[in-house]
């Protein structure tokens, strides 16, 4: 819970200053720094808590792990699309990712694409899917975990859509069902290693194809 509301509180003000222009650093730079921070952050919380030993990770991954790897990711980026589709014959409009804003420049994509894959991914993943929903599923059933922590996994997400607005509940309810399934690949697993390729690669792979739509259409 610490780890979270610390995430949450980096979050926020980096997306204060970058509303305001009270820095000039590239926000690639800043992502980096955010993330960087978060999981310092956890390994910390990590070595002073009882926890040390929570998050669950093999060195080798299987082929069955390689295979559900694959097939979750396309299963998350389907959802995405399809849940776009939807949104847009019900004339929603959903706020994006500020992430997103940087898509108009091919060299962001390239940065980005290694970015989603090495750090967002595992950092997130390593934070709500291996120390929170660890933490809750050794007191609770692993249903209340893994809802409880996508409840927080899509609350820290508010400030990269500009707040809590109504058009940005949408969003918020596909985050919360990506992370339901991600949950579910680290308790099948009990690898974090998957859930954060699934996650980074997802991630890197919707850039990619929103970043040539952006330069096509």
């Amino acid at each position: 819970m610490t780890i979270n509301i610390g995430f949450l509180i980096i979050s926020l003000l980096t997306i204060t200053l970058l509303n305001k222009n009270i820095i000039n650093i590239n926000e690639i730079y800043i992502l980096i720094l955010q993330f960087i921070l978060a999981f310092i952050g956890s390994i910390i919380y990590l070595n002073i808590s009882k926890n040390k030993n929570i998050v669950k990770y093999s060195k080798k991954i299987s082929m069955k792990e390689i295979n559900l790897i694959i097939y979750s990711t396309i299963i998350l980026l389907l959802l995405n699309f399809s849940s776009n589709i939807i949104f847009e014959r019900l004339n929603i409009n959903v706020v994006e990712n500020e992430v997103m804003s940087l898509l108009d420049d091919p060299l962001n994509i390239l940065i980005l694409i290694p970015i989603m894959i090495f750090i967002v991914g595992p950092v997130e993943e390593y934070i709500f899917r291996g120390i929170i929903q660890g933490i809750i599923n050794e007191n609770y059933s692993f249903e209340i975990a893994v809802v409880t922590t996508s409840i927080l996994f899509s609350f820290i997400h508010i400030p990269a859509v500009g707040g809590l607005m109504y058009n940005a509940i949408p969003y918020l309810i596909v985050i919360f069902i990506l992370s339901i399934i991600l949950g579910y690949t680290y308790k099948i697993t009990n690898n974090i290693i998957v859930p954060s390729l699934i996650h980074g690669l997802y991630n890197a792979i919707l850039l990619v194809l929103y970043g040539l739509f952006v330069f096509y259409f």
